[in-house]
């Protein structure tokens, strides 16, 4: 790329993506990992731990299988003619692809030590070395200070003005898609549910609401991770969605966390979250009915669910109101059918078991409340 010999710099670069996908596949052996089995090492926000082999192995598989589909996907994607403007690209791959490459070498040089202690401590002879790792910092490196932000907002605003499209900051750019995912996770929720916005007495919107239809929806979700649907209290009412419950609060996690916390993740980390939307919002046709833009999301029972909705949103504020469009229009999801009107039955049905979950939380609060009050009497700061 110093040399501007660009054809050369992007043959090397295929040819270092070849390398990747083949090592890729050598180690894996055949062996494929879900989706879902991804992200949740992938979105974990837990750090790396690289002491023990047995725990460590199968993180740092995942995160090489999918260093690899990255690469074959930029190998099917990349063009000779753009070169020039893939400078950061480049670089961004081989660092990534270095740290993931590295720590792989080590745990898989720790379990050859570990083999060799062991013989050394029942026969003797030649204690072995303990390898060294050479990286750390699989899946994030350093944050992006405000200078980066500084440069990155400008060069955004005044994006026209750009002579050429090479010159734009793209490693600080890139990881800013997280913003724009949670932010479309928030409008498929409202759609799906079918309401407008929250708002208090006065009717203003309530702007710590902007997620509350995902919280609905995730208390609902089950220990199987293979399980797409969501059922409402007594199964009244139930939400089917494309991928598993879980995997949606990995994303919805991740994608927040970086709002709060911008570290810039591994490339090909960012790569497979905007995957994961594609897979989220992907739309589909349900008895010759188009499900819209929204996603691939089916509701039956909806009257039910909506009242039901009312019910969350008043438990979490009581000042708060949901405010729904004329008719209660739904727009985000298709509606397999509207169901009845909650009965006085169902709604003691509701009361009760949210009774039931505030006495529990109110009792986990006194705990944690009493154990404060100890530790700040009796222990030493």
């Amino acid at each position: 790329m110093e040399s501007k010999n660009y054809t050369n710099a992007y043959n090397e670069f295929v040819h270092m993506l070849d390398s990747i996908i083949s090592f890729r596949n050598h180690e894996m052996n055949g062996k494929v990992y879900s989706d879902d089995d991804i992200a949740i090492v992938l979105l974990s926000l837990k750090e790396f731990n690289f002491d023990n082999y047995s725990k460590a192995i199968e993180p740092l598989k995942i995160h090489l299988y999918t260093l690899g589909k990255f690469a074959e996907k930029l190998k099917a994607n990349i063009k000779p003619q753009y070169a020039e403007r893939y400078q950061t690209l480049f670089l961004d791959v081989m660092t990534d692809a270095q740290h993931v490459l590295s720590a792989y070498e080590y745990i898989i040089a720790l379990k050859n030590y570990n083999q060799q202690l062991g013989k050394f401590k029942a026969c003797g002879g030649t204690e072995p070395i303990k390898p060294l790792i050479r990286a750390a910092n699989i899946g994030r490196n350093p944050n992006i200070n405000l200078f980066d932000r500084r440069t990155m907002i400008n060069s955004v605003f005044w994006l026209e003005q750009h002579p050429d499209i090479k010159d734009l900051p793209f490693r600080d750019l890139r990881p800013h898609a997280a913003i724009l995912i949670r932010q479309a996770l928030e409008i498929m929720w409202r759609n799906a549910i079918g309401y407008y916005r929250i708002k208090n007495q006065n009717g203003d919107t309530l702007k710590q609401f902007t997620q509350i239809g995902w919280k609905f929806i995730n208390q609902y979700k089950t220990k199987d991770k293979n399980t797409c649907k969501a059922a409402g209290t007594n199964n009244l009412w139930s939400i089917i969605v494309p991928v598993p419950i879980k995997t949606l609060e990995m994303l919805n996690n991740w994608c927040n966390n970086f709002t709060h916390e911008p570290w810039i993740n591994s490339i090909y980390i960012q790569w497979f979250v905007t995957e994961q939307l594609w897979r989220v919002t992907q739309p589909a046709t349900f008895n010759g009915h188009w499900t819209s833009l929204h996603g691939n999301i089916q509701i039956t029972g909806l009257k039910y669910m909506q009242y039901e909705f009312e019910q969350y949103v008043a438990r979490e504020n009581h000042k708060a109101f949901v405010d729904w469009p004329t008719n209660r229009k739904n727009q985000g999801a298709f509606v397999v059918n509207e169901g009845k009107e909650p009965t006085a039955k169902d709604i003691r049905a509701i009361r009760l078991k949210q009774a039931k979950i505030n006495i529990c939380n109110l009792t986990k609060e006194l705990h944690n409340e009493c154990i404060a009050f100890f530790k700040l009497m009796f222990c030493k700061q």
